[in-house]
């Protein structure tokens, strides 16, 4: 339904990106799944668990670094009140205006390109 709405209101958004990264001298290419990427700056986890552990908020961090992602939520909805349920993550030294989303095969930073994220949204729609 967030998705739905999200679409509605013509906020870029994108669910899933295909990344590459090298380990040990082999270049891997694998689909990261997000929840939701929004905006090229914000990136949304949502979850329904009894609490938020430290491995959920490890995860976000984690995927916020590989896409340089300046701002995570953690969205628990398993909470009486959803603003205790609302995790604020802020990755440090990134910018948000003007971010562009670039992949550089050499370094294998798993940065991830224009192209991709177009080729993702569209295949959403």
């Amino acid at each position: 339904m967030l998705a739905r709405e999200l679409q509605l209101r013509e906020v870029p958004t994108v669910r899933q990106f295909q990344i590459r990264f090298e380990y040990k001298g082999v270049t891997f290419a694998e689909f990261l799944r997000l929840d939701f990427y929004i905006d090229d700056c914000l990136l949304l986890e949502l979850k329904a668990v009894e609490r938020v552990l430290p491995i959920h908020k490890a995860q976000l961090f984690s995927y916020m670094k590989l896409l340089k992602a300046p701002v995570g939520l953690l969205i628990n909805f398993h909470e009486t009140t959803l603003k205790d349920g609302i995790h604020r993550l802020i990755l440090p030294g990134i910018q948000t205006e003007g971010y562009p989303a670039t992949f550089d095969e050499t370094e294998g930073s798993g940065e991830v390109s224009e192209q991709k994220k177009t080729k993702a949204t569209e295949n959403r729609e």
